[in-house]
């Protein structure tokens, strides 16, 4: 829900599980071996035990190919579904491309984030993300509609129960590793 372009990366709007490696494919054997070279020296940094994967190496190459049969799978599937449903709502909020950055607010709470985006004078939005392993519990002050909750077990969460749309909160449970998207629409948003 970034107004920025987003990112998503190499199968993470599946949940990918092979690693992305860093792999060449050079002809001069004196550039492979200072590449190689230039891992080991920037691993180092990373007081690592045992040998970086060697970029040059076809099977660095292959491990970092995606499973695009994984996208069609449980868990895999179901996280798939909650990136198509946050594009969807990237387009239905179109007016996060517009804002102007003094109209957001970010609030960092020990393991939460809070970022509340000021669209119109009558309309606002917020998110709020649970980083930790535990629930939190949100204070939000005034009511707010839950538009998305990522814990429900339609995105492949713990949480039951989906009431996103209908839902007015002033404050909330988020299981960890969620976020919710929250709409508020009135006189003084």
């Amino acid at each position: 829900m970034s107004p920025y372009i987003p990112l998503i990366f190499m199968g993470e709007e599946w949940g990918e599980l092979n690693p992305f490696l860093y792999f060449v494919s050079h002809s001069d054997p004196n550039l492979i071996e200072a590449v190689r070279k230039g891992r080991k020296e920037e691993f180092k940094a990373f007081n690592w035990s045992k040998e970086p994967p060697d970029p040059q190496s076809v099977e660095t190459f292959m491990r970092s190919k995606l499973s695009w049969d994984l996208r069609l799978k449980e868990p895999h599937s179901k996280i798939s579904e909650l990136f198509r449903k946050l594009i969807e709502l990237r387009k239905k909020y179109i007016d996060l491309l517009t804002f102007k950055r003094t109209e957001l607010q970010a609030i960092g709470l020990s393991d939460l984030l809070i970022l509340k985006y000021r669209l119109s004078p009558d309309k606002s939005l917020m998110i709020v993300a649970n980083f930790s392993d535990e629930e939190k519990e949100v204070d939000l002050g005034d009511k707010w509609k839950l538009i998305i909750d990522t814990s429900y077990n339609t995105w492949g969460g713990p949480r039951e129960v989906n009431l996103s749309g209908d839902l007015l909160v002033s404050e909330y449970r988020l299981y960890p590793k969620s976020g919710i998207l929250l709409e508020r629409i009135s006189e003084r948003a």
